[in-house]
Parts: C-alpha cells; sequence; structure tokens
C-alpha cells in the first residue's frame, strides 16, 4: 500500500466556511437551517403546557377536539378559550407551530416566555383563589351545591364524609317539580315501617324507581337513559335525582362503586304502591292497624327458577302482624323467602280485619297458579316452596284490591296468561 502525504489545507473556522465550500460526495445536500419552531419541553407555566397537551393531541388524532366526545371535550373548550382571549393567545403564540389560533401576528409581537425559564407562580392559599385564576375555564362545569350535605350523622369523622368523585358531576335538576312529591312521600315513608333500610350488597337493584342513601343525601334512579354493558356485566347509563335539587347522568357500575364505597349507605327497599283496606275516612275514625300483606319478588339465582322469572311473573304472597322489616330478616336464610335475598314490590295494610284470613283468600283465589317445584335449600335438603306463585305482581295488588273492595266475583284469573279477565 502506498501513502502520499500532501500538506494539508487549513482547518474551516466556522460552519459557514464548511457550507460554502465543495461537497463533493453531496453529504451536505440535505442539510437545511434550524427550524425556528416552538421549543417542545414542558416548565412551569400552565398555560403553555394546557395548549401542548393540546397540540399533541391535533399531531396525533390529525383532528381538532371534538366537543362532542366526552373524552375531548376538556381540550375543545380550553381549545376555544385560547382562541377568544387575546392575552392567551399571545401567551402561546410561539408554540402555536399548527396554526391553531388563527391568524396570530399580532400575537406574536410579544414574544412568550420560555417555559423553563418562568419563575414558578405561589400556590394558591383558598378555593376563592383556584376559582379566581381560571383563566381557562377548566372548573365551568363545578356544582357547588355538592358540598350541601343533609341527613349526616354527627359521629361520621371528615375523612367518612368525603364525597365520590360522581357527586362532583351534579347539575341543577331542572323540572325537580316532578320528583318533589316522591321525596315527600318518602320521607313520610320513611317515618313507618314500609321501608326496609338494607344495606347495599348487589347491583341488582340499581334500577328505575329505586331510593337510596348516599353520603347522606336521598337518591332516586328516575330513568335507564341508554343501555350498555362492561365486560358483559350490564351497566347501563341511568339518570339519578337527589334530594338537594340536583341530578346526575351515571352509569350503574359507577354508582354502584359509590354505594359500596359509603359505609353508611342504605337501599331504602319500599313498596311503590301502598294500598290500604281500610278507607282514608275508616282510619281518621281511629281504625286499628291488624297486619300487613306483602308481595315480594326473589332476588334467587336458582336456575329453576328462571323461566317465571325472566317473565316476571314469580311473587310470594305473605301477610305480618308485626313489622315488614322484622319478618323479612334473614330471608336468605329462609325456606319460605327461597333461601335468598328478596324484593318488595307491594304492601297492604288491613285495618279491623284478620290479616291472615285476607292472605287465605288471595291464596285460594291463585291456587292454580301456585308454583308446584321442588328446591334446595341451604343444608342440601329438599322443600317444596309455599305461597310463591307464577303471576305478576300487579296482578297479585289487582286480586288482593279488588278482595277487599267486594268485587272480585266480577273476575276470573285466565289460566293460559295469569291475569285477571272480567267475567
Amino acid at each position: 500500500m502506498i501513502l502520499s502525504l500532501e500538506k494539508g489545507l487549513a482547518a474551516p473556522q466556522s460552519i459557514e466556511e464548511i457550507l460554502a465550500g465543495e461537497d463533493e460526495l453531496g453529504l451536505l445536500a440535505n442539510v437545511q437551517p434550524a427550524s425556528a419552531k416552538a421549543p417542545v419541553a414542558r416548565g412551569n407555566d400552565t398555560k403553555v403546557n394546557n395548549f401542548l397537551e393540546i397540540v399533541d393531541f391535533v399531531k396525533e388524532a390529525g383532528r381538532e377536539p371534538d366537543m362532542a366526545s366526552l373524552a375531548e371535550r376538556s381540550l375543545a373548550r380550553r381549545l376555544k378559550k385560547y382562541r377568544e382571549d387575546k392575552d392567551l393567545k399571545r401567551a402561546v403564540a410561539v408554540y402555536d407551530t399548527l396554526n391553531l389560533l388563527g391568524e396570530a401576528a399580532e400575537a406574536k409581537e410579544e414574544e412568550a416566555p420560555s417555559p423553563c425559564t418562568q419563575r414558578e407562580a405561589s400556590a394558591p392559599a383558598s378555593l376563592e383563589e383556584i376559582f379566581a385564576s381560571d383563566s381557562l375555564g377548566l372548573l365551568d362545569d363545578i356544582n357547588c351545591d355538592i358540598f350541601r350535605l343533609e341527613h349526616v350523622q354527627a359521629s361520621e369523622s371528615p375523612d367518612e364524609r368525603d364525597i365520590p368523585d360522581i357527586i362532583g358531576r351534579q347539575r341543577p335538576c331542572a323540572d325537580f317539580s316532578r320528583y318533589r312529591e316522591l321525596f315527600d312521600s318518602l320521607a313520610r315513608a320513611l317515618k313507618t315501617s314500609s321501608v326496609l333500610r338494607r344495606s347495599f350488597t348487589s347491583e341488582a337493584c340499581l334500577r328505575p324507581g329505586q331510593f337510596f342513601q348516599l353520603r347522606g343525601q336521598l337518591c332516586y334512579i328516575a330513568a335507564k337513559l341508554q343501555e350498555g354493558d362492561y365486560k358483559g356485566r350490564d351497566n347501563p347509563r341511568l339518570l339519578v335525582v337527589f334530594d338537594n335539587h340536583t341530578e346526575i347522568e351515571i352509569l350503574k357500575l359507577s354508582l354502584a362503586r359509590a354505594l359500596y364505597a359509603d359505609k353508611q349507605s342504605k337501599w331504602l327497599d319500599c313498596a311503590p304502591n301502598l294500598l290500604s283496606v281500610a278507607s282514608t275516612a275508616d282510619q281518621r275514625r281511629g281504625s286499628t292497624l291488624t297486619g300487613h300483606i306483602y308481595i315480594l319478588e326473589t332476588l334467587s339465582t336458582a336456575p329453576e327458577l328462571a323461566p317465571w322469572k325472566q317473565g316476571k311473573n314469580l311473587v310470594k304472597i305473605g301477610y305480618t302482624t308485626t313489622s315488614i322489616e322484622e319478618r323479612l330478616r334473614n330471608a336468605e336464610r329462609d325456606r319460605t323467602y327461597l333461601c335468598a335475598p328478596v324484593r318488595l314490590v307491594h304492601a297492604i295494610r288491613c285495618y279491623n280485619m284478620n290479616a291472615r284470613n285476607f292472605e287465605q283468600i288471595i291464596h285460594a283465589f291463585l291456587n292454580d297458579r301456585r308454583l308446584g317445584i321442588t328446591m334446595i335449600d341451604n343444608e342440601g335438603r329438599q322443600y317444596h316452596p309455599e305461597e310463591w306463585f307464577t303471576v305478576s305482581a300487579e296482578t297479585a295488588l289487582q286480586v288482593a284490591s279488588h278482595i277487599a273492595d267486594g268485587t272480585i266475583g266480577q273476575y276470573r284469573l285466565d289460566s293460559v296468561s295469569g291475569t285477571l279477565k272480567r267475567r
């Protein structure tokens, strides 16, 4: 190998000399001057960081955030705020590499300070300072009514009264007058034995028409807004109305999580229709309450009951001379209740009459629809359920009503549909 040594040329003294020299191999053909784009390093300037989050989203999604999307709504509102507020636009104009703010020439006259050199702002000292400094409107949806609690026991510590996140999304209920009478009726019923205060143990009771106590507030599931599921579990969106004149749209499983988390939560299991056998006038004259007829649905998951449960055509009709709450205590360990939890559908107050005889007359009329199967109890022993009938709760209530007012002779029980028909 032969090496040829020649006197080297003087070394270039600057980048300009390098670029000006001959590039025989074309190594510098695609070299461009450094771009004057905005820095991407995050610092302590909240305005800049929030805007850069929007830029990141647009780069990744290829579009602006959509106000109609719940997940993107916060970014869409924030972008709208930047476009409308001249001070905000001026503060982040140098970072607007995608021209999201439109014509920003005027805003760029005043160069935005680097987020890395921005002096860190002092921490707010109160909630008032936080709300006052919300230049981006990030707290616009906060409803301050959530801090007004009722029915909270004085013995609870502040930690125990922490409100679940879902409560923070409550909004004023514009048509609360529709529900006022329901809450007033519940308040009166809570002073009697017609409401069963149950611990929340099952998502099955989360359906329209049911009342609950959650963090000291009474709430009512008013409607199912949209069907849904999560990993095979029923998870519709519900409308829940609270007694403090607010409401919330919430997924069923989110509501269940809040009820499970609240140790003081209750399912207020009450009959939607409370029927008195005695007339109102008789009650005013001092009639004596002699007992209750109750109509129940089972919450059992036994497969042999599925055909009737699916059509809501399985009820138990019983009586008690004590409170219904006491009678149904520990239902899941009692054969009478199919060794499973039950749900009270209707309660009938009996005045000046023998409640047991009333129950037996109802049973006799419904005898052809009596449940005739064999079940297995918690001890593995066979038994035959009594007082269970394959009719709907509404049919059972109609039978009791017509017996009470003496018109039952005008009706017959259809053997096919299990419903009342006029003779």
